[in-house]
């Protein structure tokens, strides 16, 4: 057996085995046997390693080449599972930076950001309430002092805020409870639930 350390963002090793795993095994002809396994051996931080065990052939003609196929397979399979985990954070990002605009909009009271981050959808429930309020949100008392922002599912958010008036030991809370769409190349915001506390 070949053993190769390989070194991954913890959320991605059960990823990124499968895909090592089913690439080598997709590629082998059918009643050989095969075995492709893993561990891993060690955590650091954000680190995780893995002792990847491919199958070593040796006694027969070709038998080195066989391995650098099957080592060369499971590099290129290691490319593509990390290939789709950096696109996985990359979408992850996006998400949260559309919320992060949501959020900063709202403080600023910018209307405009606030209704180009919205899906059709809700863009046209919503344009009658923005044109009335000249695309300038929110009032001048209580005004948003600051926001926290919590991820409740995978393409759902909530951004808490917290706003504030002139009178000092006044607070209130508004908390936003926002889902995301993929709208073409776009992340955009399907629906927005407000409550106040």
């Amino acid at each position: 057996m070949k053993r190769k350390e390989l070194y991954y963002e913890k959320n991605n090793v059960d990823f990124i085995v499968d895909c090592i795993i089913n690439r080598i095994c997709s590629l082998w002809v059918a009643g050989d046997e095969l075995s492709v396994s893993s561990t891993i051996i060690k955590t650091e931080d954000d680190i995780k390693t893995i002792n990847l065990i491919l199958p070593n052939f040796s006694g027969f003609n070709g038998a080195e080449k066989l391995n650098e196929r099957i080592l060369n397979i499971g590099l290129d399979a290691i490319g593509d599972a990390n290939a789709t985990a950096k696109s996985m954070k990359k979408y992850k990002e996006e998400l949260e930076e559309a919320v992060s605009m949501y959020a900063e909009a709202v403080r600023e009271r910018n209307g405009i950001v606030q209704y180009g981050l919205m899906a059709d959808s809700l863009r046209e429930e919503s344009y009658g309430q923005f044109k009335d309020m000249g695309f300038v949100t929110g009032t001048s008392s209580p005004w948003v002092d600051n926001y926290e922002i919590s991820q409740l599912g995978e393409k759902v958010y909530q951004i808490e805020f917290t706003l504030k008036t002139s009178v000092p030991t006044d607070s209130l809370r508004s908390i936003v409870k926002i889902q995301l769409i993929e709208d073409g190349q776009y992340i955009s915001i399907r629906e927005l639930e407000e409550e106040f506390k």
